[in-house]
């Protein structure tokens, strides 16, 4: 086979380099937003003594809102951490992150999913503390409300680029369960995935202390808990006040 000469063979290179670049996304386009977060450090305490919750999971989740219809677009990032001795935990900062113009981030992420065995589940919104024991029902079909559980509002609501959460340096309460019954019903819809999304493992020590949860509860009890699911439920969304 008849070799080529060595300009031809990096004229070939570069116009493969230059093909190469034309698929790939260019991180300063106009259609892409670089997004950042700072890290938060805050602590798991419970309600009553005031004590240190050690082992405790904390998922922080960041979803899209897509920009034209305004609706809740799936989750954009999930960071989860475990409490130490003295209930302290840390999510670490994280960016820049492309995220393209037809979505962005609500000013309100993130929120902050908090699982314990024997406490009852948890999560935390700017909106405040939402333990997760109570359904409701719309006649005769039962739903659930969960954030983000506010319609999400036009780009005037988007986040900063580099905004840091409101969580950080805060002291997250969580309350013993009062009895199994509380537990099973909290852990029954402990679910940080989005409801139009696949099933996803990126939250493996979060889901690790659901199943440990579920399984460390009576067996009549246990067996009101559905499996690992594999997507979301579906939430209500209310009006924004």
């Amino acid at each position: 086979m008849r070799a080529c000469a060595p300009n031809v063979f990096l004229a070939c290179i570069a116009l493969a380099t230059v093909a190469c670049h034309q698929h790939e996304p260019a991180l300063t386009s106009p259609s892409v937003r670089l997004y950042s977060a700072g890290a938060i450090a805050a602590s798991v305490r419970d309600a009553t003594t005031g004590q240190p919750v050690e082992g405790a999971v904390v998922l922080a989740v960041w979803r899209k809102i897509e920009t034209y219809v305004r609706r809740w677009d799936g989750v954009f990032l999930m960071k989860e951490a475990v409490t130490s001795a003295d209930g302290s935990f840390t999510i670490p900062r994280w960016g820049p992150r492309p995220l393209g113009r037809d979505d962005y981030l609500d000013e309100r992420g993130p929120e902050i999913w908090v699982i314990r065995r024997g406490y009852v589940a948890t999560v935390f919104d700017q909106e405040g503390r939402k333990e997760l024991s109570v359904i409701a029902s719309r006649g005769a079909n039962p739903f659930v409300i969960l954030p983000p559980n506010v319609t999400p509002g036009n780009r005037t609501f988007e986040r900063a680029l580099t905004a840091h959460s409101s969580w950080n340096g805060r002291t997250l309460l969580l309350r013993t369960a009062r009895d199994a019954g509380e537990e099973q019903t909290a852990l029954a819809i402990a679910n940080p995935l989005d409801p139009y999304q696949h099933f996803r493992n990126d939250c493996p020590l979060y889901w690790a202390e659901w199943e440990a949860s579920r399984d460390a509860l009576p067996q009549p009890f246990r067996s009101g808990v559905p499996d690992r699911p594999r997507h979301g439920i579906d939430y209500v969304v209310l009006p924004r006040r």
